[in-house]
């Protein structure tokens, strides 16, 4: 498998113009906000019924609170490509969908190793609205990650 397969994310609906705006500032390549569910999903099948049990747990629509200053992620994930990005960690309101998530939820704004860049950077709105989607991460470059 290159990149990461498939994936399940929650991808911000509010406020997304800030994230991008980040994402934007601080990345040579875009690439969409989201907090993963899941990754590593080899076979769109069983994606399509990881997000069916997703969306039977909890909806559609979550949200979200981004908890920190930025801070510096290492490998997170049993298959992990990227081994340096940053962002943010994730309070995810609902807690079922919290208890489902097997890594410390977050999200994504660069995919660099600029790993000080960063630290000073404060956000006017910390609250977001998410939904549910399956995504195709197959690849790796994050820019070319797209919703199915």
């Amino acid at each position: 498998m290159e990149g990461y397969g498939y994936s399940i994310w929650l991808v911000p609906y509010t406020n997304q113009d800030i994230l991008l705006s980040l994402i934007k500032q601080y990345n040579d390549q875009i690439h969409i906000p989201h907090v993963t569910i899941k990754t590593n999903i080899h076979y769109i099948t069983d994606a399509v019924e990881y997000y069916n049990d997703v969306m039977k747990l909890v909806g559609d629509d979550i949200s979200i609170n981004l908890l920190t200053s930025p801070v510096n992620f290492e490998s997170t994930y049993e298959i992990d490509p990227i081994k340096y990005s940053w962002g943010f960690m994730v309070d995810i309101k609902h807690k079922k969908i919290r208890d489902y998530i097997k890594h410390p939820p977050h999200l994504t704004i660069g995919y660099n190793n600029e790993k000080d860049k960063h630290q000073s950077l404060e956000l006017a709105e910390t609250e977001f609205k998410c939904r549910v989607g399956i995504y195709s991460t197959e690849s790796l470059h994050p820019s070319h990650w797209f919703k199915l």
